[in-house]
């Protein structure tokens, strides 16, 4: 089963669990067909295209190729439970940036075909596993998970660069349990869909005909970027970790059936591969 336009996608996150979505539904199995033998891109029942991909062992790339699919799950269950009076407005202004927030995910989730935009332009992404630039290498506080670099030219151009701490994170199906999330927002979240979404949100085509500008990076982690909102409430939407936790915070609240209550401190967001500093996607 193939979803190729918006309202399946809503329907199919809305009736379907996140066990079958991606473990045993018939999307999965076209993945994998679609997948075989492919080194370079595929088709997704998201998107109209896929990244393309480097310098990864077959292991990572199909890692990376799954967490892609995690992070467009993440984005569509956001428009399916807009959740807008309970977990929206922890992380973004109302009635003033609603729409432009709903918009980013509309993009990436992708328009109808033949609009030009949508996630047709994921096929101008390069995942790169050289780090050509040595973005990850050159990180002087070593704190660095992924980076988007932009063409110098052509902003509808990028890499994402994944560090070795984007190995840190486990995917969404069978690297985090329900059970073991407790009872708060917390890093116990985070997965390498979660940092991919983060790098979408980033893509000039995703971002700037919603927001109007290029997203930043404001703030990190759960806690951060609630601060962010609370302090600096026009800043959300354009932090690009805001997108990212909402989308977390939401996929586990509905597909654990469970309201979580705010990060504690420290004991909710610290990463130990990242140290105190805290771990930065760019």
């Amino acid at each position: 089963m193939i979803i190729n336009n918006l309202l399946n996608v809503l329907q199919f996150v809305v009736l379907t669990p996140l066990c079958s979505i991606v473990k045993a539904s018939p999307i999965q199995d076209e993945h994998n067909r679609l997948r075989t033998g492919n080194t370079t891109g595929g088709k997704s029942p998201f998107a109209r295209a896929y990244p393309m991909y480097e310098g990864w062992t077959h292991l990572q790339q199909a890692s990376l190729q799954d967490a892609f699919d995690h992070a467009l799950f993440m984005a569509a269950n956001v428009l399916a439970y807009p959740h807008r009076d309970e977990i929206y407005p922890i992380y973004f202004q109302g009635d003033e940036d609603y729409e432009k927030v709903m918009d980013v995910f509309r993009e990436i989730v992708g328009r109808e075909p033949g609009d030009i935009h949508g996630a047709a332009i994921f096929k101008n992404i390069l995942i790169d596993g050289l780090d050509r630039k040595k973005s990850c290498q050159n990180d002087p506080n070593n704190v660095l998970v992924a980076a988007l670099l932009p063409g110098r030219v052509d902003r509808t151009i990028a890499n994402i660069v994944c560090c070795e701490k984007c190995w840190n994170y486990p995917h969404m199906e069978d690297g985090i349990d329900c059970d073991d999330l407790g009872t708060t927002v917390s890093v116990k979240m985070s997965s390498l869909g979660g940092v991919i979404l983060h790098e979408l949100v980033h893509f000039d085509p995703m971002c700037v005909p919603s927001i109007g500008q290029q997203t930043e990076d404001i703030a990190w982690g759960p806690l951060s970027v609630r601060k962010l909102r609370q302090n600096e409430p026009e800043k959300a939407c354009l932090n690009a970790d805001n997108y990212k936790w909402y989308a977390q915070h939401l996929w586990w609240t509905v597909n654990c059936d469970r309201k979580f209550s705010g990060p504690r401190g420290s004991i909710d967001t610290y990463e130990p591969w990242c140290g105190i500093q805290g771990c930065q996607i760019q």
